[in-house]
């Protein structure tokens, strides 16, 4: 995390790929405060008790796992996954008309053709392109 620039960089784990994201208020001050609890290991999911001596990262099925008790916890339906929150921002940038090279800059994709499973035909899509249509 760039404090100066409030700028975050991630590295996937499915492909690897490097995305830049701003950050802005609330996120920026859960980041600060990660930093100062956690500021001695990489920004990861962070395990909250040590595994022998030191502390690691949560695995996929540990982040699972926190991520169903959280969503349980906030009353949210179960068909909430983890794995779909990824897919949902980039079908809501589709929706709101960003265009393809600015959905490959947040989401790392390398390849156009990479998103189209995400171009679906939806209701909000369509009022959005009648919309614009009409500008």
């Amino acid at each position: 995390m760039d404090f100066e620039s409030d700028c975050l960089t991630i590295r996937q784990t499915k492909r690897g790929a490097t995305v830049q994201l701003p950050i802005s208020e609330p996120l920026r001050s859960v980041i600060v405060e990660q930093q100062e609890a956690w500021g001695f290991q990489p920004y990861v999911v962070p395990h909250q008790t040590p595994s022998g001596m030191t502390y690691r990262p949560m695995n996929r099925s540990e982040m699972n796992t926190a991520f169903t008790t959280l969503r349980d916890a906030a009353g949210l339906p179960a068909e909430l996954q983890l794995g779909l929150l990824r897919k949902t921002a980039i079908v809501e940038l589709v929706e709101a008309g960003v265009d393809a090279v600015g959905i490959m800059n947040v989401s790392g994709h390398k390849n156009i053709s990479s998103l189209n499973p995400y171009m679906k035909h939806t209701l909000k899509g369509a009022a959005t392109a009648l919309t614009q249509r009409r500008k």
